[in-house]
This record gives structure tokens, sequence and C-alpha cells, in this order.
């Protein structure tokens, strides 16, 4: 004969609270790349068909690197944030040249400021 043992009501919490946390994360990961796809095409005129998007967290926030279909062997960085009103904020930090020499330029322009 088995018997049926209920799942304690924290580990069922905990679960549910884990979960909640990754849905949440996916949600602002979504968010924040689409803040970051309108920005770029509404005031850049880029296509999102003209590059592809690499998504990481670091210490300094969401940065989502873009390769574009033209470029292979350059990456721009950009990090979407938001400001102390808790609007996106999109901040270009720079490019990585993939070969001798990694260029850094340009770090923390926001892009756009005053729209």
């Amino acid at each position: 004969m088995t018997s049926k043992k209920t799942l304690p009501k924290f580990q069922i919490a905990f679960a549910l609270l884990i979960l909640g946390g990754v849905l949440f994360l996916l949600h602002e990961v979504y968010q924040r790349e689409t803040f970051l796809n309108e920005t770029l095409h509404d005031h850049f005129s880029i296509e999102k068909n003209a590059y592809d998007v690499e998504f990481s967290i670091n210490q300094f926030g969401y940065l989502y690197r873009l390769k574009f279909e033209d470029e292979k062997r350059v990456e721009y960085e950009f990090f979407v944030k938001t400001n102390p009103d808790n609007e996106y904020v999109v901040t270009y930090y720079g490019h990585n040249s993939k070969g001798d020499s990694p260029l850094r330029e340009d770090e923390f322009t926001t892009l756009n400021t005053g729209y």
C-alpha cells in the first residue's frame, strides 16, 4: 500500500514564487527588446530584419548585442534601462570588433534623450 504525501504549502509557495520571477524576467526581456527595436526603427530607420539580437544580464542591467547582416564581425551593445520616471531608456555602449583590436566608442550615449 503506497501512501500519497501532499506537498507542504511552503514548497508550493516557493515554486510559485520562482515561476513568477521567471515570468517577470521573461516579460521584462521582451518589453525592453521591443522598446529597443522601436527606438532603432523610429529614430534611425533600422528594420528589425537587418540584425540579430542576443540578450544577457550583467551587473549593469539588460544588455542587448546586435549583429547586423552586413557587418558580421561587429557587435553593437545596447543597454535598456529605466530612468527615475520608470520609463525605458536605450543606451548605446559601444561596439566590439572581432579581430586584433577590439573597439570601444561612445560609451553610454543615450539614444532617446529628449524624445
